[in-house]
């Protein structure tokens, strides 16, 4: 069993954070889509006539660009955690290289150089990883079936021993290995989620700029209906009543000569 303070132990403590670190990046990636998304009303877009075309074409293209991202944030964190583990045989033979050079595909291709990278990377430190029980990574892959082969077939203290060295320095070049795979895929992952995000952030925008139109400014009330002084008629003045108009029209009392009565 590998000690928690080997070298091994190290490599493979620093690659689980980064491991976990994606997740929650692949987490607040769903979380930042699902709340965003669920702010929009989609139904605001049932608003636009045919004469609001562009605009139609502009919410369509805005909300294709931000579920895409979306979507494309989260497979690329999800490859980095469901990715497949660098072995020390992947590295050594020939063959696995053969098979990821014939294939064709761009992910193949990709795994290809990363593990001739990898591989020359711990060339470049081996006193630091096996040089004390192996000269090469080829020496240490046939070291390792020679010591396994001896381990069965004849059981010894000294062979398990012996076995036990040759394991420990491979578990530290297999964690070194993925570390720095991990390591490499991470750095990628920040980038391409940083522009996803920005890509996803403005399509939500011009979604939501596009589907609400702006409103006609509402007619105000002076605009809408006259006012009361000038649509109403002028007050009349009330008729004269039958009996007083004489009394109003004839001669003053003072004028009038003594003895008469009003209204004769």
């Amino acid at each position: 069993m590998t000690s928690e303070a080997s070298p091994a132990a190290s490599y493979a403590t620093a690659t689980e954070n980064l491991r976990t670190a994606a997740r929650w990046l692949l987490t607040a990636a769903a979380a930042a889509g699902a709340v965003m998304v669920a702010g929009v009303q989609l139904t605001s877009i049932g608003s636009l006539g045919a004469s609001d075309w562009p605009r139609l074409a502009a919410a369509a293209t805005g909300l294709a660009a931000g579920l895409g991202s979306a979507g494309y944030m989260i497979f690329q964190a999800s490859l980095l955690l469901t990715d497949e583990w660098i072995t020390l045989a992947q590295m050594e033979l020939a063959s696995f290289r053969q098979l990821l050079s014939d294939s064709g595909k761009r992910r193949d291709t990709r795994r290809l150089a990363e593990i001739n990278r990898i591989y020359d990377e711990i060339q470049d430190y081996q006193d630091e990883f096996y040089r004390s029980v192996a000269c090469s990574i080829t020496d240490l892959y046939q070291r390792l079936i020679k010591a396994n082969d001896d381990a069965r077939e004849s059981p010894s203290p000294e062979h398990s021993r012996a076995a036990a060295e040759i394991k420990a320095a491979v578990d530290v070049v297999v964690e070194a290995a993925n570390y720095s795979r991990t390591r490499a895929r991470f750095a990628g992952l920040r980038r391409r989620l940083a522009l996803a995000g920005s890509v996803f952030v403005a399509g939500i925008v011009v979604f939501a700029y596009a589907a609400n139109p702006p409103k006609a400014p509402a007619t105000s009330a002076t605009t809408a209906r006259p006012s009361i002084a000038q649509s109403s008629p002028a007050p009349k003045a009330p008729a004269p009543r039958p009996g007083r108009s004489r009394l109003r029209l004839g001669v003053p009392d003072k004028a009038r000569p003594a003895g008469e009565r009003p209204g004769r």
